[in-house]
């Protein structure tokens, strides 16, 4: 049977929120976009208007393009014990993955950084044909996507959900944790 471990990002892997590092790399506040968010999240604004509202914060920044975005992230480091913990495991047979709700840009250059292959992000960004953003893709229930996301995985490796070791640090982690063996980070 496979040996598989899903670590969240945002939190666990990296210190912060890359969605709130997303915005002030772009020039915008983030007190505005924790405000969207929050209304979002209390069903007091809807998300599609939240996401159109932080798609018009993040070109008035002028920064919203596909070059900008596609660097944005260079800098992103993990924390100080996260590469030598993905050689342990990897040594010890696990097939890591890395699932989050953060930007895809984001989850892939942190899997990059520690070689790991397998990542599913809850976000991507689209752009018009002239580079700029145009539409953020967000899945709303973010602990139900992941949870969608670790069925996924346990079906296509014949891994039992129980058998299946899931590390995160937030609220959206929940649903994942009630279904696998959940290890909680603070």
């Amino acid at each position: 049977m496979a040996k598989i471990i899903c670590f969240d990002v945002d939190g666990t892997l990296v210190e912060g929120n890359s969605w709130l590092r997303l915005t002030e790399k772009l020039g915008c506040n983030t007190k505005n976009h924790l405000r969207l968010w929050n209304l979002a999240k209390n069903n007091e604004l809807a998300i599609d208007q939240c996401l159109r509202e932080l798609i018009a914060m993040y070109r008035d920044g002028g920064r919203a393009n596909k070059y900008f975005l596609g660097n944005v992230f260079n800098d992103v480091t993990v924390r100080s014990s996260a590469k030598e913990v993905m050689k342990h495991l990897r040594r010890k047979g696990y097939k890591i993955f890395l699932v989050s709700e953060s930007v895809d840009l984001f989850v892939k250059k942190v899997a990059d950084i520690l070689e790991i292959e397998n990542y599913l992000a809850n976000a991507s960004l689209e752009f018009c044909d002239d580079g700029t953003l145009e539409h953020i893709h967000y899945k709303p229930n973010q602990g139900r996507a992941k949870l969608d996301q670790i069925r996924t995985i346990s079906q296509r490796f014949s891994c039992p959900l129980e058998n299946i070791i899931c590390v995160g640090d937030s609220n959206n982690d929940i649903e994942i944790f009630k279904t696998t063996r959940g290890i909680a980070v603070h």
